[in-house]
């Protein structure tokens, strides 16, 4: 068996200047490449001819759409905290914080589960809802939402790498459980604002400078809610169906079950037009 292609990011943008006659779709990280191509080929048709890569992050997308022309590649960026400053056709942003954030829906979730439950989407949409969840985020995770984004743009800059916190990793959810943990939100906090910034100041920075998806669901970091995600899905399906209680047993179970029916999202079918568009056009 040959072995996996892999190219660097350099490699991948040297690719896109030199095979012209190829469409490029440019992500920002390798892992999100298998969720964006079945998405796409989803949209497009699996004829369509063209190749995802991946850029290691926006700064090297906005390095290249400053200094390059070409016109064989789409970019898709994360709305995450980041704004790149470039505006370019060539440029599509996710409504919602990441990828991730995009597997927390109805749709999406009644879509994977009407295979593990082996009935009819009309039967899944009358006994599955996000309610419970959705009510969870928001009251735990408003205040941790407006203290990263402080973080993110008034503290980070200003603090060295070796002392920066890797807020995107810490585990926010409670043990054995669905639910979040306000003991580990609250250490969080606490972690994330060492010179004591009163929480006006906070929310005031907040509310003057961030710009809102619409849902904290939409906002927050949807991989730190991911644990949580796939505990509740769990167990909904066992609330549903006693006898499938195996399913969705881990986070990766989450994401390929998840990622694999993203397309029938109305809301992903928005944001990515542009991007079939272009792939569509001959």
């Amino acid at each position: 068996m040959p072995p996996l292609r892999m190219y660097t990011a350099e490699e991948n943008f040297r690719r896109i200047r030199r095979q012209k006659r190829l469409k490029f779709i440019v992500v920002e990280g390798c892992d999100d490449v298998p969720i964006y191509e079945s998405c796409l080929h989803s949209l497009c048709g699996k004829d369509t001819d063209f190749d995802i890569v991946y850029s290691e992050g926006k700064l090297r997308i906005k390095k290249f759409l400053v200094s390059s022309t070409a016109a064989n590649a789409m970019f898709i960026i994360d709305k995450d905290f980041d704004d790149i400053g470039v505006i370019d056709e060539r440029l599509v942003s996710l409504n919602r914080y990441s990828i991730e954030n995009y597997f927390i829906s109805e749709d999406v979730i009644s879509f994977s589960l009407q295979f593990v439950l082996k009935c009819k989407l009309i039967d899944v949409r009358n006994s599955f809802s996000l309610d419970e969840f959705l009510g969870e985020v928001s009251v735990a995770t408003t205040s941790l939402l407006k203290i990263i984004f402080f973080y993110q743009k008034r503290v980070a800059p200003f603090v060295d790498g070796d002392e920066k916190v890797s807020w995107s990793d810490f585990f926010i959810s409670a043990d054995n459980d669905w639910r979040l943990c306000r003991g580990r939100i609250e250490e969080l906090i606490s972690l994330l604002n060492p010179h004591d910034a009163s929480l006006d100041e906070v929310d005031h920075y907040f509310k003057s400078n961030f710009h809102s998806s619409g849902s904290i669901v939409g906002d927050f970091p949807g991989k730190m809610l991911k644990h949580s995600l796939q505990r509740y899905i769990k167990n909904k399906i066992v609330e549903i169906k006693p006898a499938a209680k195996g399913k969705f047993s881990n986070v990766e179970v989450l994401r390929e079950s998840l990622a694999a029916v993203m397309y029938r999202s109305d809301e992903i079918k928005l944001v990515l037009e542009p991007v079939v568009n272009f792939l569509n056009k001959d």
